[in-house]
């Protein structure tokens, strides 16, 4: 099957990308979109969410795990939230328009998204990915 495509080419204002190599407690929020199962050290990830954000701030995620590239260590959803609550972070509500709870008492939800969709050939694919906010402890 074939049919048109647009696609928008825009450009974009470089001075609204922000590299971050060493900064710390700068942030009130970091969201990791399809990013979590990319590390090749989860770990090292979650260090510098931690230490990026303010206390207080909020880490936003939304995505699956995959984990490709050889990761060296591949932490299940489970672990993940205990990592990250004694790391110093409290998951907090979120509406169940973002997917059903998967992890009770963590208020983590799954949701399918979506990444090629041709109803003409009734044909999708999608991820079931991952969705949660948590929110760093006062120290």
């Amino acid at each position: 099957m074939r049919r048109r495509i647009s696609f928008p080419d825009v450009s974009f204002n470089s001075s609204q990308v922000l590299l971050v190599e060493e900064m710390s407690s700068s942030f009130d929020a970091i969201v990791t979109l399809f990013f979590i199962d990319t590390a090749r050290n989860l770990m090292n990830y979650f260090e510098t969410i931690n230490q990026l954000l303010k206390p207080g701030g909020l880490w936003i995620n939304f995505g699956p795990l995959l984990y490709g590239t050889s990761p060296w260590v591949q932490l299940s959803l489970e672990e993940i939230t205990h990592v990250a609550d004694a790391m110093g972070f409290d998951f907090t509500g979120t509406d169940s328009q973002c997917g059903d709870v998967t992890l009770p008492g963590y208020q983590v939800r799954g949701k399918e998204a979506f990444y090629n969709f041709n109803s003409p050939s009734l044909n999708k694919y999608a991820y079931v990915a991952q969705f949660w906010v948590a929110r760093k402890r006062q120290t």
